[in-house]
């Protein structure tokens, strides 16, 4: 390969292809989504969540019947502060 000429490279410009406001809208109009994909999507997740709630209630009942269960009393006093901080926070916000 053979170069015939060298060109200070400051002196370039880049250009954009100009695109008005009409062409943007109607490229964001091809945008389409398969709903029904979507719906069987959310139905797969809801009923994973659902086996694995599921799942995990029953080990806690397990362990609860069995005598192991052992909640944490640390746990559940933060967590309760915490909800009452919420509820808090939000009847401030609706008074």
């Amino acid at each position: 390969m053979k170069i015939s000429s060298t060109k200070d490279t400051a002196s370039m410009t880049t250009t954009r292809p100009v695109v008005d406001r009409e062409a943007r809208m109607s490229l964001r109009d091809r945008i389409s989504v398969d709903q029904d994909r979507l719906e069987k999507i959310a139905l797969v997740a809801r009923e994973a969540a659902s086996q694995q709630r599921a799942a995990m209630l029953s080990d806690l009942e397990a362990a609860v019947r069995n005598g192991t269960y052992k909640p944490d009393p640390k746990r559940i006093a933060k967590e309760m502060l915490r909800s009452a901080e919420v509820t808090k926070q939000l009847q401030a916000m609706l008074d």
